[in-house]
């Protein structure tokens, strides 16, 4: 059973960490293969989908924290604000 001082949950802990930084409030929720950061209500918020393996939830968690930073970066919408104004 993995430990908290295991490199893959170091991973995992620091990804939340900066997103909750920047934020968003993390939700673990059973989603059926979708997730990532989203807003709505004038609120942001970062979905972790419990049906994926924890390296795909690793994955997916690193994946908004570049969104993150490529949006803090340019200073200009990052790609998760982009995607809701377009559904």
């Amino acid at each position: 059973m993995p430990t908290e001082s295991d490199p893959i949950l170091e991973r995992w802990n620091r990804a939340l960490t900066i997103i909750r930084a920047a934020g968003f409030t993390v939700r673990e929720e059973w989603i059926g293969g979708g997730g990532g950061l989203c807003e709505f209500g004038g609120k942001k918020y970062f979905f972790s989908d419990q049906s994926l393996s924890l390296f795909e939830r690793i994955d997916q968690a690193e994946e908004a924290v570049r969104e993150i930073e490529n949006g803090l970066k340019t200073r200009k919408e990052s790609s998760w604000k982009t995607r809701q104004k377009e559904n």
